[in-house]
């Protein structure tokens, strides 16, 4: 069985990836680690935008897949984007071993309000789940109370469950 390998991209607080491994577990049945590499997204950075292009960060993060033979999922805290987006909270290749989310736009303070711990980790878990649910095969899913649902916002994280739905579960352990 595969493990799914948590990579910091950049500094995070320390320990924030360890907390994702209970819900990862519990969700899909993989076995979950942190690893003690990070991978540097500074050549990723588009000074015109003043963001990160994931598409850059993701073959940095095929390098640790391919040499370990796991899933890896990449845990940063900068602001992403995509070239067709203005900015996304992560992005992974669906059925593929790679994918990436970040805490940038999930902090309530990068809206204004006050930083709340437990709201960033309940969505941080949300959104590593749902990264993860695209590198078992799954796709977007229309049932609301599916981790898999799109979120094109924070807010639209906080409408969703950290669980997948009975169908998404399905296919989820059995791509394990």
């Amino acid at each position: 069985m595969r493990t799914l390998a948590l990579v910091a991209v950049g500094e995070l607080p320390k320990g924030f990836p360890a907390l994702l491994i209970g819900r990862l577990e519990k969700e899909t049945g993989m076995s979950c680690e942190v690893l003690d590499e990070s991978v540097d997204p500074s050549a990723a950075y588009d000074s015109v935008r003043a963001q990160y292009d994931c598409r850059k960060i993701l073959p940095l993060l095929d390098e640790i897949a391919l040499r370990r033979g796991d899933l890896v999922l990449g845990v940063a805290d900068v602001d992403l984007f995509s070239p067709i987006f203005t900015f996304v909270l992560g992005e992974a290749r669906l059925g593929g071993d790679t994918g990436l989310f970040s805490l940038h736009r999930l902090h309530p303070s990068f809206y204004g309000l006050q930083e709340d711990q437990e709201l960033l980790w309940a969505r941080a878990e949300r959104e590593a789940l749902h990264e993860t649910g695209h590198l078992l095969g799954l796709e977007h899913c229309t049932n609301p109370d599916c981790v898999m649902k799109f979120s094109a916002s924070a807010e639209d994280v906080d409408l969703k469950p950290a669980e997948f739905c009975p169908a998404c579960a399905a296919v989820a352990r059995g791509a394990v």
